[in-house]
C-alpha cells in the first residue's frame, strides 16, 4: 500500500505513477499487477476533472478506483465536557461525516484477502494506492488511522510522519483524534498524547487549534 498525490499530470492519468511505485518498492514491485486507487478527492469540487480523468483511466486499464470523499471534522474532541466527549467516541460512526471506522477496516480486509468488490476477482497481485491531492491531510487523515489502528503505531510516530515536511490539515487533524479515542474505548488500546504534538496546519499557519492543554475539559 502506497500514499501519494493525485496521478494526474496535465489532465490525464499519470503514466509515471507506476515507475514512482516501483522505485519506492525498491525494484521488488512485480512486473504486472492490479492497481487499486482509493482516492480522497472532493467531488463535485474543482477536483470534479481530476477525478473523471481517473475513472477514466480505468476504462481502458486493469484495476480498480474508490471515490472516498474525505471532509474531517470541525469538532474538536478537547472542547466537549468528559461525558459528552465519551458519548461521541461512542457514537462516532453515526456523525462522523468520514465512515473512517468502516474505511480503515475494509481497506485491512482488501489488503489480506484482495476480496475486492468490482466484478471478476484479480488472478494478478494488487497494489493499493491511497491519494488526495498532495498525500498530505486527507490522505494523512486515512492513512494515521490505519497505522494506529493495525500497524501498532503511536499517536506521536503517526503525527511524525509529514510527507509534505508540515502536519496534516486541521480538520483531518480532528478526526485522527477522534478515531484514536473511538480505538481506545472499543479495543482497549492505549494510544496516548493523543494531541499533545505540534499542532495542525490550517490557514498556511501550523496551529493548536485542538490541544488537550488549551482546552478546559481536557483533563476531566
Amino acid at each position: 500500500m502506497f500514499r501519494g498525490g493525485k496521478p494526474i499530470t496535465n489532465g490525464a492519468f499519470d503514466p509515471a505513477l507506476k515507475a514512482a511505485l516501483a522505485t519506492a518498492y525498491d525494484g521488488m514491485m512485480p512486473a504486472q499487477y492490479y492497481l487499486v486507487v482509493i482516492c480522497l478527492l472532493h467531488t463535485n469540487s474543482d477536483d470534479s476533472p481530476d477525478i473523471a480523468a481517473e475513472l477514466g483511466y480505468f476504462e481502458n486499464n486493469p484495476g480498480e478506483i474508490h471515490l472516498w470523499d474525505t471532509l474531517g471534522t470541525e469538532l474538536c474532541c478537547f472542547d466537549r465536557a468528559p461525558a459528552e466527549r465519551d458519548r461521541l467516541v461512542k457514537t462516532l460512526d453515526q456523525w462522523l461525516g468520514d465512515p473512517l471506522i468502516w474505511r480503515v477496516a475494509t481497506l485491512r480486509q482488501w489488503l489480506e484477502t484482495s476480496q475486492l468488490p468490482f466484478g471478476p476477482q484479480p488472478d494478478l497481485p494488487c497494489v493499493f494506492y491511497v491519494h488526495c491531492s498532495g498525500g498530505c491531510d486527507r490522505t494523512g487523515e486515512l492513512i494515521g488511522a490505519y497505522r494506529l489502528r493495525y500497524m501498532g503505531a503511536s499517536w506521536l510516530d503517526m503525527w511524525s510522519e509529514q510527507p509534505c515536511r508540515r502536519p496534516m490539515g486541521c480538520s483531518n487533524y480532528r478526526a485522527l483524534q477522534w478515531y484514536a479515542f473511538w480505538l481506545n474505548e472499543t479495543f482497549g488500546l492505549a494510544i496516548s498524547g493523543i494531541g499533545e504534538d505540534g499542532g495542525c496546519f490550517d490557514g498556511n499557519v501550523v496551529d493548536r487549534p485542538c490541544s488537550p492543554i488549551l482546552r478546559p475539559f481536557a483533563h476531566g
